[in-house]
């Protein structure tokens, strides 16, 4: 074989092998490209959209089981109200992540780790919620913002919070997640805590009774729609019971 044949070859062989290393180490998709996004920027958009049921405190996601129907301030909402209205401060601290992947369809999809503490919270009966405002609705635990700007002590939580959805584009602002726009691209929603606070008489117990609360949801929304999927909520656990029980 002639030299120049085989300096071709050489040459030909190397550009393939630089190539293949390029494909190799350039990310096939958008997923190499996630970044952090505020962590304060999503939770001052909660509560922003219109309340219907904790007036008035902006929106927070419910959490409902057969026998429990719960709120708990995993955003901070809450407590932000309370402060800005002259009330007590919670000590309501969140910490976590919120990161971004671009999509291949041009849109971005946000993964969000909430931790919080001292989150008020509050359970009562199922089946209410659509129809009566917290305040109008009899209580098992906690009291309303209310209640506490009159002096009655809070059900308060430590809990986790993640969920998974799609925004229009990378850098788009982030959502409520009681918005429609949220909610139509939600992938994933669970949400894990545990309340201390007192009972009340409603639960039927003497009224200041201690009590927890154990809440441990986890809602998938590209499921098949059926069985215990069949609300998007193949977990809706709520625990209330006397401290010690």
């Amino acid at each position: 074989m002639q030299r120049a044949s085989l300096y071709r070859m050489a040459a030909t062989t190397a550009v393939a092998v630089t190539m293949m290393t390029a494909c190799l180490l350039t990310p096939s998709g958008a997923g190499a490209q996630t970044v952090r996004r505020s962590v304060e920027e999503f939770v001052a958009a909660q509560g922003t959209y219109a309340s219907t049921y904790w007036s008035p405190v902006g929106n927070h996601f419910p959490w409902s089981s057969p026998d429990y129907f719960a709120l708990i301030d995993y955003a901070g909402v809450a407590n932000r109200w309370l402060i800005a209205n002259g009330g007590r401060d919670l000590g309501t601290t969140i910490t976590g992540t919120v990161t971004e992947r671009p999509l291949k369809d041009g849109s971005a999809e946000i993964s969000v780790v909430l931790h919080t503490k001292n989150a008020m919270t509050l359970v009562s009966f199922p089946g209410v919620w659509r129809i009566l405002p917290v305040e109008d609705r009899p209580l098992y635990m906690g009291a309303t913002v209310q209640g506490i700007m009159a002096g009655a002590e809070p059900a308060l939580a430590e809990c986790q919070l993640q969920a998974r959805f799609t925004i229009v584009a990378p850098g788009a602002p982030l959502p409520d997640l009681q918005a429609p726009e949220a909610w139509v691209n939600m992938m994933q929603l669970s949400i894990r805590g545990c309340a201390t606070g007192a009972l009340h008489e409603a639960f039927g117990v003497t009224e200041g009774t201690p009590g927890k609360c154990t809440i441990d949801q986890t809602g998938i929304f590209h499921a098949n729609w059926k069985g215990a999927t069949e609300d998007g909520f193949p977990a809706e656990h709520i625990d209330l019971r006397v401290v010690g029980r």
